[in-house]
């Protein structure tokens, strides 16, 4: 029997929780091929977290089968950096 891959990506913006985004495949192949794009998209993401436009703040990536589940799983928490704080004038 074989088996039904799926790639899954769950995130936040803004403390807000986001619908899913599902892509079904039919060879795992195909499945890696996409959870490696979507990892490498997570982590540019990353990159420009502290971009005004960057809204995503937690994302999980999962890759499994629908047969035996996950596979694999990578998250990332996009903490922004806060502005140093200007001295006190005395």
């Amino acid at each position: 029997m074989p088996l039904h891959y799926y790639v899954i990506r769950q995130y936040t913006e803004n403390g807000e929780r986001k619908t899913p985004q599902n892509y079904p495949y039919t060879t795992r192949a195909e499945a890696e091929k996409q959870y490696g794009l979507m990892v490498a998209a997570m982590w540019g993401r990353e990159v420009d977290k502290d971009k005004p436009e960057m809204l995503c703040d937690l994302e999980s990536i999962e890759m499994g089968t629908i047969e035996q589940g996950r596979i694999k799983r990578e998250s990332l928490v996009h903490v922004k950096e806060q502005p140093a704080e200007e001295p006190a004038e005395e």
